[in-house]
């Protein structure tokens, strides 16, 4: 059974809403997302490539660990959303985020997270220990994929991170983002 949920970011916020969602060990996270026409928008100077946020698994604390998929818009790519790794490593961002492609407006994707089991050991995790982020097109094919690794021992408890505007600047505009659960 599929759970789909449209989130909105209201113009002049950053969150989509108050969730809470905590885990236990969860080692992957896969959603199916689609991005409104209302994703699209245009900021200036610096503003233009600061990276929003669409979802993600942190261990422990967000800005500790976390691997996230983000998202913003591009002017060598009109119409078109870039999807990032977006990923917390011991209390620094991993920089920097690696673009996973460009999707289309209104189109379904996939995007998968996945956090090696070793990763949760007692002892410091070797450096086999990774984030691996996957962007598919909904028939499987691969967009575009990226490990983080040595991401060390990571809390076994964490929380899922909801899609988020910004950095510094705040939505432009009502922008609407669908995510299934599958």
């Amino acid at each position: 059974m599929s759970t789909i949920t449209q989130y909105t970011i209201k113009k002049g916020n950053h969150y989509s809403g108050i969730h809470c969602h905590f885990h236990w060990k969860q080692t992957n996270m896969t959603r199916i997302i689609n991005f409104d026409k209302s994703c699209l928008y245009t900021l200036s100077g610096t503003d233009k490539m600061e990276i929003n946020k669409l979802f993600g698994l942190s261990y422990g604390l967000a800005h500790n660990n976390s691997a996230r998929f983000g998202w913003r818009t591009n002017a060598s790519h009109p119409g078109k959303i870039e999807i990032l790794a977006y990923c917390y490593v011991n209390g620094g961002l991993n920089e920097p985020s690696v673009s996973l492609g460009f999707v289309d407006v209104g189109t379904s994707y996939v995007c998968t997270i996945e956090t090696s089991p070793s990763s949760f050991s007692t002892a410091v995790a070797g450096p086999g220990s990774c984030y691996t982020l996957t962007l598919t097109d909904i028939s499987n094919k691969i967009i575009g994929s990226t490990k983080v690794f040595n991401v060390g021992s990571l809390p076994k408890w964490g929380y899922w991170l909801y899609p988020y505007f910004g950095g510094v600047p705040a939505a432009p505009q009502d922008v609407a983002i669908t995510l299934t659960i599958t």
